[in-house]
């Protein structure tokens, strides 16, 4: 693979030490072979969390998903020496495997290597899968997050197949919706879950592209600008390993879990006020491991929508009769975190907000009651 016998190429390019060859989250349709000197590969390059993740040397090729299937690039090549690269993208293709028969062939046999190390990793993986489980293993899930079984109901009365168009990749997948008109309302817990008749709808609240893996609420999921496509690959780019995002009628818990943590990992990008969103996502997450029984990780997830509600709270601009909500929403946060002051602190907040409802000042009139009792019994 001389560089001579491949001059006639006009994409062949030079690189000096340290210069930028492909950027993480770029769109460009391009698969770089390397001719000559040596490339690093990186994730989050240039920030805190930078890792490097491989180096390739003379003959070796990166970029094919890029190439044939449009991703975006999810990581950083960055020129460790001085190097020089053929640049093989949707234009020129066709004359690099008229002119490189050869150098087309062994990019073909290292493609095909490629997926069949993938497939022997897959089949072993499989052996170990529960049917709608998540991975304990996953990167993108905290410590202490094991393997769970939600009842996915996939009514076709409730719900219906929702095309989507990712806004950041340009891929095309169905994502089962909630027919918000047919759901029925049967109760409201004390946390003001809202339970309906014959459904979950916090099992279908997330839209995650399988592709890019982007997350978002089904409001927030189309109106995202492909201009974030960069920051959002960077969030995610460590935590893509070993995620299968299932769609339509295969939705599984896995799906489910990973949807939320990955909308957690967009949100600070996509976001206008990240806080009130990840505090959000992280109340969900509670209840998702509370139905599964986890109480260590419904306490964690708790913890963390409490951090993010109180800074939401303290230092964003939000309404007063908003505030009554939020106010409800954080002291019984703190009661399940076992802080029964604070948590006595902004019931009263809630009970006594002059223009919030009725109704939610005779919740928290009652959750007061409750702490006055719990406080009473541990004292006799």
């Amino acid at each position: 693979m001389g560089l001579e016998s491949v001059t006639a190429l006009s994409s062949i390019k030079r690189f000096n030490k340290g210069d930028v060859i492909a950027q993480e989250g770029s769109t460009a349709k391009e698969l770089f072979i390397l001719l000559q000197g040596s490339v690093g590969v990186y994730r989050n390059f240039g920030i805190a969390a930078e890792s490097q993740v491989d180096v390739l040397s003379q003959g070796n090729f990166y970029g094919e998903m890029s190439l044939f299937l449009g991703r975006p690039q999810d990581t950083t090549l960055v020129a460790l020496s001085i190097s020089t690269v053929l640049i093989v993208n949707r234009k020129n293709i066709n004359d690099f495997f008229a002119t490189k028969p050869d150098m087309a062939f062994s990019m073909i046999e290292g493609i095909c290597k490629k997926l069949d190390d993938v497939s022997e990793l897959l089949m072993k993986a499989n052996k170990n899968t529960v049917t709608q489980s998540t991975s304990k293993s996953s990167a993108l899930f905290p410590e202490g997050h094991g393997s769970y079984t939600l009842e996915m109901d996939n009514r076709q009365d409730i719900l219906y197949l929702q095309k989507h168009t990712c806004p950041l990749c340009g891929y095309a997948f169905e994502n089962l919706t909630v027919i918000t008109s047919k759901l029925r309302l049967e109760q409201t817990d004390a946390d003001l879950r809202s339970r309906y008749k014959g459904i979950e709808p916090l099992h279908y609240d997330i839209v995650t592209c399988p592709s890019c893996f982007f997350s978002a609420t089904n409001e927030m999921f189309p109106t995202a600008s492909k201009k974030f496509a960069e920051n959002v690959n960077k969030a995610i780019g460590p935590y893509k390993l070993g995620l299968e995002i299932k769609t339509g009628a295969d939705r599984d818990a896995f799906t489910v879990f990973a949807g939320y943590y990955l909308a957690i990992l967009c949100a600070p990008v996509v976001s206008d006020t990240p806080q009130m969103t990840t505090a959000g996502f992280y109340q969900k997450l509670s209840r998702l491991y509370q139905d599964c029984g986890d109480e260590r990780m419904y306490l964690h997830a708790s913890e963390k929508a409490l951090e993010d509600y109180l800074y939401a709270y303290q230092y964003l601009h939000i309404s007063e009769k908003w505030t009554q909500q939020l106010c409800y929403i954080i002291g019984d946060l703190y009661f399940r975190t076992g802080d029964y002051d604070q948590s006595r602190n902004y019931f009263f907040l809630a009970k006594t907000n002059k223009v919030g409802t009725n109704v939610l000042k005779r919740k928290a009139d009652v959750r007061l009651e409750e702490i006055r009792e719990l406080i009473k019994s541990s004292k006799t």
